[in-house]
């Protein structure tokens, strides 16, 4: 099983895990994100280039993903989209706490030689191509010996 399939299959329990998602249907794979149409929040895991370190007996290979959480801005009441954004920020902060220096995941099929992680926080800002959607992406790459 490559580490991609392997990651789409443990990734959804895991983030309901560390209180990301509230349940595993929250979160999906793909190039694009979906309109986010529910109240709650949505985590997109957008898929980006594979990286190499090292070289020969030391190359690791860094499987790089976005994490997109994602909410409703206008949902509530409070329709400035303060509480809404104050809300991913922290979940986007739990994301990079819960991931960065870590081996989760390391015990799925597929990932046996999985290192480490690395945690960055980009910064929460209004969807560009959704007005009414808040956006707190996480860029996850996962370090894996193969």
């Amino acid at each position: 099983m490559s580490v991609h399939s392997s990651l789409v299959s443990a990734w959804p329990a895991d983030l309901v895990t560390v209180a990301v998602a509230t349940t595993s249907s929250q979160v999906y794979f793909g190039r694009r994100e979906q309109h986010v149409t529910r109240s709650d929040r949505e985590i997109w895991i957008e898929r980006l280039e594979v990286d190499e370190r090292g070289s020969g007996a030391q190359l690791v290979r860094g499987h790089r993903y976005r994490v997109h959480v994602r909410l409703r801005s206008n949902a509530g009441g409070d329709v400035t989209g303060k509480a809404q954004q104050d809300t991913v920020e922290a979940l986007a902060r739990t994301l990079v706490e819960s991931y960065r220096g870590t081996r989760r995941l390391r015990s799925a099929s597929g990932l046996s030689g999985l290192i480490a992680w690395e945690a960055v926080e980009e910064s929460a800002d209004l969807d560009p191509d959704d007005a009414a959607t808040i956006d707190a992406p996480v860029l996850l790459t996962c370090l894996v010996k193969e």
